[in-house]
């Protein structure tokens, strides 16, 4: 029952429904938080509005105008990347060798992953991550293209 309460809080509260989206889609981890992912979707509207060019604000806990689907899913690959991009400056940084990559009984050795090799894999993610943010950002405009009426009032949005 305590899922589908927070299903409900999702519809009334977008963007902590998406940074608990976010943080189930990272396996739920320690680090960060929902509420760590919640700032970031907060504090970085102006990525959204950068990719999309769109005039989203972010009003008493919540952008406005609403994020629909797609905003939703450009504004979470965007995440990913940052999150990625994290995750390989960490790796990187790591003195430690405490990754095994395999041990051999014969000759008593142990092979090591690298934290360069680890550091890869996490920049290649971000690659692909911030790869789906422009290939979604490029559709949401061209699905939004059209001839445009100059009688009608600016909104923020092309209707």
């Amino acid at each position: 029952m305590p899922f589908c309460v927070i299903i409900n809080m999702a519809q009334f509260q977008p963007i902590s429904g998406l940074a608990y989206e976010i943080h189930q889609e990272l396996d739920a981890p320690a680090t960060p938080t929902t509420g760590s992912i919640f700032y970031w979707l907060e504090s970085n509207v102006g990525k959204l509005n950068n990719k999309i060019s769109t005039f989203y604000c972010y009003e008493s806990g919540d952008y406005y105008p609403q994020l629909g689907d797609d905003e939703k899913g450009i504004l979470k690959a965007i995440y990913y990347g940052f999150y990625y991009k994290n995750k390989a400056r960490t790796a990187l940084m790591s003195t430690s060798n405490n990754n095994i990559l395999s041990l051999r009984d014969d000759q008593s050795s142990v092979t090591f992953v690298q934290p360069k090799q680890v550091a890869r894999a996490y920049s290649d993610l971000a690659k692909e991550s911030d790869v789906e943010a422009d290939n979604l950002a490029n559709l949401w405009k061209h699905n939004r293209s059209g001839p445009r009426d100059t009688r009608q009032s600016w909104t923020g949005h092309w209707q």
